[in-house]
């Protein structure tokens, strides 16, 4: 089941999923938190098929952002300067991989907590991984440090706005609610989680070579009289810009700091005319201010122009950028495809609607329980693929039900789904990236689990102590 094992563990949770609808009705809490049960609505093999293509229409943003990190890395990874950027990165990082694996997963958890986008950090995913394979270091150590602090950040998410958005809205939060007790989230989930990666280093001390798994720089990279007369600081230069752009356009400064600054300026360059044309305006097109950037089609079209940016220092031609724009988008195929089956499970059950009754059938007694508080998150986390929806499904249950423990509740189902998306097979980050590197699922279980168990066991005494104490 090695090959392609995620794709057929996914099609086999859809297909049960699916059979699922068959034997329990589904159900939703109205405005006022009270379950309404719907009767049994079946699904079929029409249902399923038109499931599997409305999550590529649903997630066609996520879908686009995806094939542009295939194509951008696709040339990148032919241009002298890319190439000579790992290969001075991995001289700097070589014997001091764990103080970079920390340093890592610290400033991509950092962003992922103030930010309103997790998947924007797959642009830097490819560079990060190709630098810890380069060290000698396994697939495992290089695919965590590339996309642990996602879970770190969605663990502990501070100012962020990612997947509290709905559940902040409906009871009323503002986003310094609990500060103390999310920034205790994050330091644990960072300690832990470098910990065990640490260790598991230190238990493969001997150098690797797991280079051929490199989607975009399999081959030796040693070209060391055509490097020299390489200039590196542009493509730095232009990686750098992408990286200030990027923070810049997803941390939601109005939001969550009360900084208006971006906006005023947005708005100085649409009242700037001259004889009735905004030009600048006009110029930049269609976009948002830095703060408001809320889907993927930003970062894909800043990643597109730094990738032509840096083709055009290097004298890339029309015709190579295009072939290799190509043959990088082929090499992220799988990917895509991972997932798109992953949003099928939450097409389908928010079709359904059955794991809600399953939901309400543990907590549904009003009766407030860290421990079926918390196999109610592990079935949100598995179900609804993306924390926001949890507020959708849940926020007027816990306003009515939990209200005095509001801010726990939320917490821990926050903390828990952050912690279980590094575990699950129906967890997007988790899937995409074992995809990408021909990991198997099973081999990352046996990496990851011993993180999650003790994340777990973390988040149940944080919760307990802010509830009983």
């Amino acid at each position: 089941m090695k090959k392609n094992d995620k794709i057929k563990i996914l099609l086999s949770i859809i297909i049960i999923t699916m059979i699922v609808t068959w034997f329990l009705a589904g159900g939703a809490y109205n405005d006022t938190g009270d379950f309404t049960k719907a009767a049994i609505t079946r699904g079929g093999i029409f249902d399923l098929i038109l499931a599997i293509m409305y999550s590529f229409y649903y997630k066609i943003h996520n879908v686009f952002f995806i094939f542009t990190i295939g194509g951008a890395y696709g040339v990148l990874s032919q241009t002298k300067s890319y190439r000579k950027l790992v290969d001075k990165t991995v001289e700097l990082v070589k014997g001091k991989e764990p103080m970079f694996f920390a340093l890592t997963t610290f400033l991509t958890a950092l962003f992922v907590s103030l930010s309103s986008e997790v998947l924007v950090v797959f642009m830097f995913v490819p560079f990060i991984v190709s630098v810890f394979l380069r060290c000698g270091k396994d697939r495992l150590t290089a695919l965590s440090a590339a996309i642990g602090g996602i879970f770190i950040g969605i663990i502990g998410i501070t100012f962020g706005t990612y997947g509290v958005e709905n559940m902040n809205k409906t009871l009323e939060f503002s986003y310094t609610n609990g500060i103390g007790f999310k920034v205790a989230f994050f330091i644990v989930a960072y300690v832990l989680y470098n910990l065990f990666a640490i260790l598991h280093m230190n238990k493969y001390q001997k150098a690797l070579d797991e280079t051929e798994y490199d989607p975009f720089l399999p081959e030796e990279l040693d070209e060391k009289g055509k490097k020299r007369k390489t200039k590196l600081w542009p493509t730095i230069t232009m990686f750098v810009l992408l990286a200030i752009v990027t923070v810049l356009g997803y941390i939601n400064w109005e939001t969550s700091f009360g900084i208006e600054l971006f906006n005023n300026i947005e708005k100085g360059f649409e009242e700037f005319s001259i004889k009735g044309i905004s030009i600048f305006y006009n110029i930049a097109g269609s976009t948002s201010a830095f703060g408001n950037w809320k889907d993927l089609m930003g970062a894909s079209a800043i990643l597109i122009i730094t990738t032509i940016i840096i083709s055009f220092i290097n004298k890339i031609s029309l015709d190579d950028f295009l072939d290799n724009f190509c043959e990088g988008i082929k090499k992220v195929v799988k990917v895509v495809i991972t997932f798109g089956l992953v949003y099928t499970v939450f097409v389908i059950v928010s079709w359904y609607g059955w794991p809600t009754t399953l939901i309400n059938s543990i907590i549904g007694s009003g009766k407030f329980n860290i421990f079926t508080l918390l196999l109610a998150a592990i079935i949100v986390s598995f179900y609804y693929i993306e924390n926001n929806y949890a507020g959708y499904v849940l926020g007027s249950f816990i306003k009515k039900s939990f209200a005095t423990k509001s801010l726990a509740t939320t917490l821990m189902l926050n903390s828990s789904f952050g912690t279980l998306a590094a575990i699950l097979p129906t967890s997007f980050i988790t899937m995409m990236g074992l995809t990408a590197l021909d990991i198997s699922y099973k081999s990352w279980l046996s990496y990851i689990w011993k993180f999650v168990v003790s994340m777990l066991i973390a988040i149940l005494i944080i919760i307990s102590i802010m509830v009983y104490m």
